[in-house]
């Protein structure tokens, strides 16, 4: 089976699917998905972990495949708010992110900085980037660009931070514990 187009709304945008096939027998499938002017505020609240509010508009590309063992394939990915526009970030619960940090071995007082900044932030840049450095690893790049603070103190802020790791591993976990909690409801 190939559909080669089809969209729906997302967010308030549009979510586009090219190149859709699926194998009948083995239940394998695989597709390309584009986002277009995706409200940032409702994309924030469909990661879990991450509580707060944002504004904005994001586009990004996702290359993806499912197995029919469930298991989710990510390849290449992108999403990035329009050059020139500026959106809002205040994130009541950064933990998921700071956490990380920790584990990373960034001491407590960059993490603090860190958090306050994802707080209060007028961003210009946002950018999430996902590549594949092996059948086993990825490197998921997050960049942020912007001011922190308030009317009051404006600090400006970059942060330029890369995450190497099984990706696919960590999402197919997640997606495995969420199923079997809506079976145990």
């Amino acid at each position: 089976l190939l559909v080669t187009e089809a969209g729906a709304g997302l967010c308030d945008g549009h979510a586009r699917v090219f190149s859709l096939f699926l194998n009948t027998e083995s239940l394998n499938s695989g597709f390309t998905l584009y986002l277009e002017d995706i409200n940032a505020g409702k994309a924030l609240t469909s990661f879990k972990g991450l509580k707060g509010k944002a504004s904005g508009r994001l586009h990004g590309k996702l290359k993806m495949s499912l197995r029919n063992s469930g298991e989710i394939r990510l390849r290449d990915a992108f999403l990035y708010s329009v050059p020139g526009e500026k959106g809002h970030l205040q994130l009541s619960d950064s933990s998921a992110i700071t956490d990380n940090l920790a584990l990373a071995g960034i001491d407590e007082s960059q993490r603090d900085n860190v958090s306050h900044a994802l707080s209060d932030l007028e961003y210009s840049v946002l950018r999430l980037d996902l590549s594949r450095i092996d059948d086993n690893n990825a490197a998921l790049g997050i960049r942020l660009e912007g001011t922190a603070g308030g009317e009051d103190l404006s600090v400006p802020v970059v942060l330029n931070l890369t995450l190497r790791g099984d990706i696919n591993q960590l999402i197919n976990t997640g997606l495995n514990l969420s199923g079997k909690m809506k079976g145990k409801q």
